[in-house]
């Protein structure tokens, strides 16, 4: 397994990992020079490009915002130009008004002519309809657009609490999606949020989750925003990956 960190634009804290993680994942924002990430490059650290979802003003399956849809996805085409990336994360979207549907969204992510597009498992809460929330919806929309899929296991386990069903269950059925890249954030067993918490703070058995997935996974851990507590998470989870004898 390889275990990546997450910044959204921030270099001094990638410019931190850059002997400690093995790869990087960035947030593709509008607006912002990612000329930073070619030293990386240089140093043969790997880029992962997440491109905005509705909380930065993208979303798919709204057609009144096409333009903005537009944008974003060519700005994290562009960064992942830049840093060589061979991956691009993509949210499905969100059903908030009358301008918005899944076959929006297909039609919109079905067209983007690069195979580096990854459709992001999402989850489901009372306040929000977002698209990709279970396997069987996710596996769907995989088939209608022609894309792969990445993992994110706060949002499957989130999902299936809020549907009453079995999280490893949940968690099965997503591996079977044959993911090319995951997201691990540390979580609250039954909790309904998405909290994005320091690995050592779940309350769950991360070991029995992690022997799940294949042993050549690449994860990004969605953690703390701090340096310390981010270095403290991937020692932790390179710990559980050692005394599973994964190499």
């Amino acid at each position: 397994m390889k275990i990546g960190v997450k910044a959204y634009y921030q270099e001094d804290f990638l410019d931190y990992f850059i002997d400690k993680a093995d790869f990087f994942e960035v947030q593709g924002l509008r607006g912002k020079n990612y000329d930073f990430l070619k030293k990386y490059t240089k140093n043969k650290i790997p880029i992962v490009v997440h491109a905005e979802h509705h909380t930065q003003g993208s979303n798919p399956a709204d057609i009144s915002n096409n333009s903005i849809n537009q944008a974003s996805i060519t700005q994290a085409i562009q960064i992942a130009n830049l840093a060589n990336s061979k991956k691009i994360i993509l949210h499905a979207g969100l059903i908030d008004n009358k301008n918005c549907s899944e076959e929006n969204a297909i039609n919109f992510i079905k067209n983007i002519k690069d195979n580096r597009i990854l459709i992001e498992n999402t989850f489901r809460n009372n306040q929000e309809h977002l698209l990709c929330t279970t396997p069987q919806e996710t596996k769907a929309f995989l088939k209608k657009t022609n894309k792969e899929f990445i993992f994110d296991l706060a949002h499957c386990m989130i999902t299936a609490h809020m549907n009453k069903q079995d999280p490893i269950s949940y968690i099965k059925a997503f591996l079977k999606l044959k993911p090319k890249h995951f997201h691990l954030s540390g979580q609250k067993w039954d909790s309904l949020e998405d909290q994005h918490l320091s690995l050592t703070e779940c309350d769950f058995d991360l070991a029995k989750v992690l022997k799940l997935y294949p042993r050549d996974a690449e994860i990004t851990l969605e953690v703390s925003k701090y340096k310390d507590k981010t270095e403290e998470d991937l020692k932790y989870i390179r710990k559980i990956i050692k005394q599973l004898s994964y190499s």
